[in-house]
């Protein structure tokens, strides 16, 4: 196990150093993608509840 070490020590060490980057990395794009995704989600249902009452104002009958 020890002679397997040292003979690929440059690769563990470059897999653990990119394994440092790539991860945190990925993490923020999670987080980028998650608060999109919420932004798209309280955008359609803003719409929606503003088309809902527009449409509800305009079928109401008219009181004179």
């Amino acid at each position: 196990m020890q002679t397997f070490l040292l003979q690929y020590k440059e690769i563990v060490v470059a897999l653990i150093a990119v394994f440092g980057v790539v991860i945190p990395y990925l993490v923020q794009r999670n987080r980028e993608y998650k608060l999109n995704l919420a932004e798209q989600k309280i955008a359609a249902y803003s719409e929606f509840l503003r088309d809902f009452t527009e449409t509800a104002i305009l079928i109401q009958p008219m009181k004179r």
